[in-house]
Parts: C-alpha cells; structure tokens; sequence
C-alpha cells in the first residue's frame, strides 16, 4: 500500500480483503469493507464448480493441487483513487489513477484514469476532467512529489483551480 494511503470506517478502520498481489498506489481513500478478491478456484469447465482441492477441510483437499487450480488474478489500484465503501474488485483489474469507484460497485473490468464508475457490474458514469487535462494531470504525477511540494502546493491542489494548477506544475 502506497504511502499516505488509509482505509477508513465508522469506528476507524476497515477490510480490505484478497488473497495475493494486492499493489495500491500513494494517496488513496478507501473505505470500509472493501473486498479485493484476487483468487479462484471455481472452474467453471468442470463437471461442478466446487473447488474440491482447495478446502482445506474437505475430504478431497490436496495443498498440491490447491496450488494448480487455483488461479491468481493480481489487482493494481492507481494513485489518487477514492473506492466507496462496500466496492468488489475482481482480480486481474487496474484502476487508473485519480478515479472513483462509487460505494456498492462491483469493478469487474479495467478503469480509466479520472473515471467514475458505479453499479453492478461498474460502469463509467463520468470523468473527473477533460482529455486534455487527464493527460496534463497523468504527466504531472503529483504524488509522486516530496511532502514538502505537495504542502507548498496545497492550495493548488485541494483549492478546486485544476488549470491554474497544471499551468504552473506542467513538465
């Protein structure tokens, strides 16, 4: 998880849940009970979708071939991202920087950066800001800058003056 990233909830914490190759980017909002789920064993070209080998109480369960079907999905959540509380993310998914997720949403598919998806499965709903400044921002890469930049740059960036801001921070 990316520095200054938090996972928030009404007593302060909350679940973000997945089994392996989980990469969130700097400066995300998480809400609570988030779920990532990165793994399956659930074939659905079997005779049944039971994933006999992979319970490990089950009378079929084998670490060996728990191993073998079971399929890792890797999920990377970009910078800036806000995702709403009770979100889904499949694994094999990328979130795009600077995107929102609204709360309930279950991402299924790959998010564009600045995009703002909702539903089940999530859909686009809108974009946070024009091509031209998506691709601006993109450049930018403002988490990627010192503390000490981001602080001299606060009104810029938390003061809603989104062109004024890549005017004077373009590369």
């Amino acid at each position: 998880m990316g520095s200054h990233t938090y996972i928030s909830g009404n007593d302060g914490g909350g679940i973000v849940s997945g089994y392996h190759n989980v990469v969130i980017g700097r400066y995300c909002s998480l809400s609570n009970n988030i779920e990532i789920i990165t793994a399956s064993s659930h074939n659905k070209n079997f005779v049944s979708v039971f994933p006999f080998y992979s319970m490990p109480h089950s009378f079929c369960f084998d670490k060996k071939k728990s191993r073998e079907f079971t399929k890792i999905n890797p999920v990377r959540v970009g910078h800036d991202v806000w995702i709403g509380s009770r979100a889904v993310i499949l694994g094999g998914v990328g979130i795009g920087s600077g995107s929102i997720v609204g709360a309930g949403s279950v991402v299924t598919k790959d998010v564009a950066p600045y995009s703002i998806v909702a539903g089940a499965p999530a859909k686009v709903i809108g974009h946070r800001f024009s091509p031209e400044i998506i691709e601006k921002l993109l450049k930018i890469e403002w988490w990627n800058w010192t503390e000490e930049r981001i602080k001299e740059k606060m009104p810029l960036i938390s003061g809603g003056k989104v062109e004024e801001f890549i005017k004077k921070n373009e590369k």
